[in-house]
């Protein structure tokens, strides 16, 4: 059995996957294979993957007619993975040479269902400030139950939902299905989440591995739209699904988890047009979530543009 398997969906990003992939090719550990999915790219994305692949037999690729979204690539990707752990790698970001091995030997050792660590911001535009914050603050290094550690992260305004930023026991990932929710942005908000309250051991690394690219064209920058809206929407509705069936833990920790984000998308997602402003809230009264919702986002989320114009 393959140490780990690292799955890459790529989609138009040829100035970037030379580098994503050769970090991952450089990796001190040896023991590993590339599942490549190429999700219907229209640049030379393709032609670079297949070049590198032809240089070292650890690179997989597979490709796709068309643009399915990065979800459905992850999902086709796992079909194919025989490693024991998986790490989800971004193909317009930059992961250090030791990740995976310091990361391997620590779930080895302490018999871990997943590993979280820090990660850096990668800019284009250096005279740009962004205010990701990538860093942990207060966390031991020990064993956590995830809903325990999923309860800290959030109770500190720390909790982060980049798959890029864990890595994974493969057979962690057969307890819910799909692994990714397909069909709309914002689907590693559901994803990390499900490995918290599956993870009945994680553990911790206070190390910057991975290097996080922040481009202008990319979901985190791009102007809040209908996209997001239906992304959060799903997100919510998928847990609270889930949540039925759940014991009473679990369910508050969706409940604060629901809260937070609500919130959170609320206060950036005033740009929104008055009929997706209404739809959104037209749902959260019918899901009975509006009693979560704080009264200064709800006043930024219905009248600051209003204001700004």
């Amino acid at each position: 059995m393959t140490k780990v398997s690292v799955v890459m969906p790529v989609y138009n990003t040829g100035l970037y996957v030379a580098e994503a992939l050769n970090s991952i090719l450089n990796q001190t550990l040896r023991d590993i294979e590339i599942i490549v999915v190429d999700d219907g790219s229209t640049d030379n994305s393709c032609e670079i993957v297949s070049q590198l692949a032809s240089t070292d037999s650890r690179i997989k690729f597979y490709k796709q007619a068309s643009n399915e979204g990065q979800a459905v690539a992850r999902n086709i990707g796992l079909r194919y993975i025989t490693g024991k752990y998986v790490y989800f790698m971004d193909s317009d970001d930059v992961l250090a040479a030791d990740a995976l091995e310091c990361c391997y030997r620590k779930c080895e050792e302490e018999d871990l269902n997943a590993v979280i660590f820090e990660a850096e911001v990668l800019t284009e535009d250096k005279e740009t400030r962004f205010s990701f914050n990538y860093h942990y603050k207060d966390l031991e290094d020990r064993v956590y139950g995830g809903i325990e550690l999923m309860n800290f992260l959030l109770d500190t305004n720390q909790f982060c939902v980049s798959p890029c930023m864990l890595l994974l026991r493969a057979s962690l990932l057969k307890r819910w299905s799909p692994v990714f929710y397909s069909g709309i942005i914002h689907e590693d908000q559901l994803f990390t989440v499900m490995v918290y309250l599956h993870a009945t051991q994680m553990g911790y690394i206070k190390n910057s591995f991975f290097r996080r690219r922040i481009r202008p064209a990319s979901t985190m920058t791009k102007k809040i739209s209908r996209k997001n809206r239906i992304g959060y929407q799903t997100v919510f509705e998928q847990l609270s699904l889930f949540a039925l069936t759940q014991k009473d833990d679990i369910k508050a920790l969706i409940d604060k988890h629901r809260a937070i984000t609500l919130n959170a998308f609320l206060s950036i997602a005033w740009p929104l047009s008055f009929q997706e402003k209404m739809i959104f809230l037209l749902f959260c009264f019918r899901k009975r979530y509006v009693k979560q919702i704080r009264f200064r986002n709800f006043a930024l989320f219905l009248f600051k543009q209003l204001k700004k114009g």
